[in-house]
């Protein structure tokens, strides 16, 4: 849990929560931060948009999330914090 934890601070996630098979990550709530102007940011997105990752990006009540389906257990969740951070 503190890997996890500690990975997803690095890449900027505020809050995570594994939970019933979701994985979700909360990007930092200010959006006018410049965290969303980075090297970090951007490569998520790319990770992302390839298709690989196996999260998606979702919006509700103004924040954004990373969103992973299927994660059962801590060494899953951290594998796929470990394919963002590449």
């Amino acid at each position: 849990v503190v890997k996890i934890r500690n990975l997803g601070t690095s890449l900027g996630f505020e809050k995570i929560i594994i939970k019933n098979g979701l994985f979700i990550c909360f990007f930092i709530s200010n959006q006018m931060s410049p965290y969303f102007q980075s090297e970090i940011f951007d490569r998520i997105i790319a990770r992302i948009s390839d298709g690989t990752s196996g999260f998606e990006f979702k919006q509700s009540e103004g924040k954004l999330k990373l969103v992973a389906r299927k994660v059962d257990n801590l060494e899953k969740a951290l594998l796929m914090l470990k394919k963002l951070q590449q």
